[in-house]
């Protein structure tokens, strides 16, 4: 097969219980694919494959992320643009 292997994945799910795929791209990178959760046509894509930069860790050393991918999901790709354009004008 003439592929080049990226990452591994893994399934994974957010504190509402929904399932996504997650993996490290490199150092700095992380990559989410995401269930297209506002699907209303068989043409509209099943998932959407993001690339986002990788959170840093708690200075506390707990090893722990500060957040989790859903929150940076919803930041980089809002479900209404001009929903969240209106509630930054107030």
């Amino acid at each position: 097969m003439d592929a080049l292997k990226l990452a591994g994945l893994w399934k994974t799910r957010d504190r509402n219980g929904n399932v996504f795929l997650s993996g490290r791209l490199n150092t700095m990178n992380k990559i989410l694919i995401l269930p297209n959760t506002g699907k209303q046509k068989d043409e509209d894509p099943d998932y959407f494959f993001y690339i986002a930069p990788l959170k840093a860790r708690r200075p506390d050393g707990s090893g722990k992320k500060d957040s989790n991918p859903r929150e940076h999901h919803r930041n980089v790709v809002p479900n209404n643009p001009q929903k969240d354009t209106e509630s930054n004008e107030s």
